[in-house]
């Protein structure tokens, strides 16, 4: 058991990056994100990833939402930016494969509660991160959708309580 927390823990740190600058507007009013044209990323993450966010998910009609946010000013920016990436992969059709790099810690959405494959994605930023909207395209599928959602989120909680260790 411990061979398999010492293992996930591994895979959480080498697939986190570096935090980015503070954005100054981390304490304004929530606005939505402009998505610009998609352009695959060399490195991607999840934008559950920085700053020790907390992560929340609500059900919504069709879908769920998630909202990140972290007391951590220097990582806002970096959670904002991630979730206008995923919904731009979205939105132009790739998918997962946007958070996937090669290597065998290049797959970033083992445990990101932002699901990518069949989904649209909205973004609105929120003091101290964003809120990410995401519907399934088919509506059989949302209660899969959510179920997977809060695994993974569940995951990456698990991760982070084995990193404090």
């Amino acid at each position: 058991m411990i061979k398999h927390v010492v293992m996930l823990a591994f895979i959480v740190v080498a697939g986190c990056k570096a935090e980015k600058p503070a954005d100054s507007s981390s304490k304004a009013p929530a606005k939505a994100v402009e998505k610009g044209p998609f352009e695959k990323r060399l490195t991607a993450d999840c934008p559950a990833y920085h700053g020790k966010a907390k992560v929340e998910l609500a059900d919504i009609d069709g879908g769920y939402t998630v909202t990140i946010t972290t007391d951590d000013e220097s990582a806002v920016r970096s959670i904002r930016e991630d979730a206008a990436y995923v919904a731009a992969a979205t939105a132009a059709g790739a998918g997962a494969s946007a958070l996937q790099l090669g290597g065998a810690t290049g797959d970033r959405t083992r445990n990101c509660p932002v699901i990518l494959d069949g989904t649209t994605i909205a973004v609105e930023e929120k003091p101290g991160g964003a809120m990410l909207t995401v519907h399934a395209k088919d509506a059989a599928a949302v209660d899969q959708l959510r179920k997977t959602a809060r695994e993974k989120a569940e995951l990456l909680a698990a991760f982070r309580d084995a990193m404090k260790k």
